[in-house]
């Protein structure tokens, strides 16, 4: 029909829902293409990956209990997408007639493009800001390494004691993260989040901890990462500077 071409010509995803909490058969086609099955084969509990009063909501949104736009807040953000990679913005719109909500216009709009475009421009800025932080700060740059080098062998020391010192296995993380946050190193500064938190869960669990839990191995695998990803870093200031 004249609209289902119209919808189709818009690029979205467009679909109705119905008073019946039913989806209607008239949407743009384009939707299937986001979705993880044919729109035409789901029922509205499918069209979302999260499971909901769909009789409760719906009646609050077609009955406007509550103004339309604070209701659709109710709704679940995560839907059936046809990829995790893809970023979807949903957004809904009611169909008023004279005797209130007829119906309500889903649009999907795909915003994989702008996001990862965003990304790797962030990305860019950071690895900018990287560059000028290992130019403009060599001494630093010299003082962390030592630092963290030494850091990093006295915390594996720690680690093979009988009575580990938690608080200073943390401390050493945290310096060594403060040192990498002025260098951008994202990398080092995620495993030496894993550390601190690590040391912060043994330490509010101590008298629970069961006796099997082989504490020395999770500190070994991550103190492992590090050194690997410290290493990477001393390659990387080295072939740039």
């Amino acid at each position: 029909t004249k609209l289902t071409c119209i919808l189709d010509s818009l690029g979205q995803g467009l679909f109705l829902i119905n008073s019946d909490y039913n989806i209607d058969s008239l949407y743009a086609k384009v939707t299937d293409s986001f979705l993880a099955k044919p729109l035409n084969t789901m029922q509205i509990k499918d069209f979302y990956n999260e499971e909901f009063d769909i009789d409760r909501t719906f009646k609050i949104l077609f009955n406007e209990v509550i103004p339309f736009e604070d209701g659709i807040s109710l709704l679940p953000t995560d839907i059936s997408k046809k990829n995790d990679d893809m970023f979807l913005d949903i957004s809904y719109k009611p169909i008023v007639t004279n005797d209130g909500i007829d119906k309500i216009l889903v649009i999907i709009t795909d915003k994989t493009y702008e996001v990862l475009s965003e990304k790797k421009l962030k990305q860019k800025e950071i690895e900018t800001k990287r560059l000028l932080s290992i130019f403009g700060s060599q001494r630093e740059l010299k003082s962390f390494i030592e630092d963290a080098k030494e850091r990093v062998l006295d915390a594996k020391e720690l680690i093979q004691k009988e009575v580990i010192d938690l608080s200073l296995i943390k401390g050493h993380a945290h310096t060594i993260k403060g040192g990498a946050s002025w260098f951008y190193e994202e990398p080092i500064i995620q495993i030496t989040t894993k550390i601190e938190d690590l040391c912060l869960s043994l330490q509010a669990n101590e008298d629970s901890m069961p006796q099997d839990v082989n504490i020395n191995e999770n500190f070994d695998n991550y103190f492992s990462t590090l050194e690997n990803n410290f290493e990477d870093f001393i390659k990387f200031t080295s072939s740039t500077l």
